[in-house]
């Protein structure tokens, strides 16, 4: 029988509101393959297939590898877990790839209105396998210190098999980023093409009405060519009437192209140009047109855009190694991305597994959750010995990868609780023995609180794990 006791130790990461400046989308829809945007009216995919893409992301520096605004493992990590977080609800994951810095300064500052002496373009560049740019079928994400007349991102093909996202640095751990990224799986703004200046034909921009009935009816012809995304204006601070309250409700009275009033436009989509905090979310109707365009143009025989790989990839770690047998002192764990919740479950009474079982094995048997981490954590996930992992949004009951070493014992430990909450010198040691140390039950029974736990191992090696116990 299956014991499963629900408790959550995370520690958060709060959402931060950004303060660029004006979000700017520099999407050219002839970056894709004609008819890409089309219209597809309602059409449904019942499915519940898993898509999972690959992504990698690209930093340019200066020529001499300065720059004024680096980004580290731990960015890419977040920004991939902020991808994640976006796109799981729809099934469709992204898988780490890594990680590369191209010192080039005509790309560091990059204006695409300008190309070099070369004539040199961004997908001329990333498509020469001489320059080891980009990884073909997959998602690259390239990071500019700046981008032509302060465009913020883009999305794009290049010679169709190799995805784009282009991206400021000091906009990358934004949801603009899923911005761009809805672009490659194959939506529109909100807005569509429109504008709010140069076009005065009353028929240019979705009008208001959601009744197909209606003569002025246009909404799956114009603006993003879906019926449940409310008609939007084109920009959330160069339109006139529009107003946003402090947690981005629309407050204003703008009109569209025909003079009616907006009604609930979308200035919380991620899809629309709205303020730099309200990027905040997708509607069902904008993930059923990336999952059929994901099957209608990626996955079909003529047209193989973008690969997508097994779920079980995402069981493996993106970096380190389990430990098997003998003295290690190099043994780096094995950690897992962020951005999926994760439960690591007792299987201290199964088998021996020196190292993780096949992602298709369902044989051992499993008690209840040691560990949990959960979207909004960001810190290492580490898969600890004796457990097997459950992620949640890819098999919320059957856990996989059932990794239970004996030759890796603790031999002793701590666990230090700090009082205050925080990280600091007031402290209560309480020294665990083997048994303590090894006991599945020793998390389940912290009272909640900041804890770091001390693993010392029989191969010489020492772990340490900070946790926040917040319930039991």
């Amino acid at each position: 029988m299956k014991l499963k006791t629900t408790f959550l130790f995370i520690l958060l990461s709060g959402f931060t509101a950004f303060s660029q400046g004006i979000f700017e989308c520099g999407t050219d829809e002839s970056d894709f393959t004609p008819g890409f945007f089309d219209p597809i009216g309602q059409t449904q995919t019942p499915d519940d297939d898993i898509f999972i893409f690959k992504i990698h992301f690209y930093q340019f520096n200066e020529d001499d590898g300065s720059n004024d605004n680096v980004l580290v493992e731990q960015d890419f990590l977040e920004g991939l877990a902020l991808l994640n977080k976006n796109y799981n609800q729809f099934n469709i994951f992204f898988k780490w790839d890594g990680y590369d810095y191209i010192n080039n300064s005509y790309f560091y500052d990059y204006d695409s209105n300008n190309p070099n002496a070369q004539g040199l373009h961004l997908n001329q560049f990333v498509v020469d396998p001489q320059n080891n740019a980009s990884v073909m079928q997959s998602v690259n994400v390239y990071i500019f210190n700046s981008l032509n007349q302060g465009v913020v991102g883009s999305g794009g093909f290049a010679l169709g098999q190799i995805a784009l996202i282009r991206m400021r640095s000091d906009w990358f751990n934004h949801p603009a980023l899923a911005h761009e990224m809805g672009h490659v799986l194959g939506i529109k703004h909100t807005f569509g093409n429109y504008s709010s200046t140069g076009q005065q034909d009353p028929n240019a921009c979705e009008h208001v009405t959601r009744n197909p009935n209606d003569s002025h009816f246009n909404a799956l012809t114009h603006g993003d060519f879906l019926l449940t995304t409310n008609a939007t204006p084109y920009h959330w601070n160069d339109y006139s009437g529009v107003l946003l309250d402090s947690d981005c409700n629309y407050i204003g009275d703008a009109e569209d192209c025909e003079g009616t009033p907006y009604v609930e436009p979308e200035f919380k989509n991620i899809m629309s140009y709205t303020r730099s905090d309200c990027f905040r979310e997708f509607k069902v109707a904008q993930g059923t047109v990336m999952r059929w365009r994901i099957k209608n143009r990626f996955l079909d025989d003529l047209n193989n855009l973008l690969d997508t790989i097994h779920r079980k990839e995402l069981y493996k770690p993106y970096k380190g190694e389990y430990y098997n047998t003998g003295p290690s002192t190099a043994n780096k764990p094995p950690l897992f991305q962020p951005g999926f919740d994760y439960e690591f479950v007792d299987v201290s009474q199964a088998g021996t597994y020196n190292q993780p079982s096949p992602y298709e094995d369902i044989s051992f048997p499993y008690g209840s959750v040691v560990i949990g981490f959960y979207s909004d954590y960001t810190g290492e996930i580490k898969h600890p010995n004796h457990t097997a992992i459950r992620i949640l949004q890819l098999d919320d009951e059957q856990p996989r990868m059932c990794y239970n070493n004996w030759n890796r014992s603790a031999i002793n430990g701590d666990v230090i609780n700090f009082l205050d909450g925080i990280p600091s010198s007031n402290v209560v040691i309480i020294p665990q023995d083997s048994l303590q140390i090894n006991d599945s039950q020793l998390i389940p029974n912290l009272q909640p609180g900041l804890y770091n736990i001390i693993t010392n191992f029989n191969d010489g090696t020492t772990d340490q794990n900070v946790i926040q116990k917040n319930n039991n």
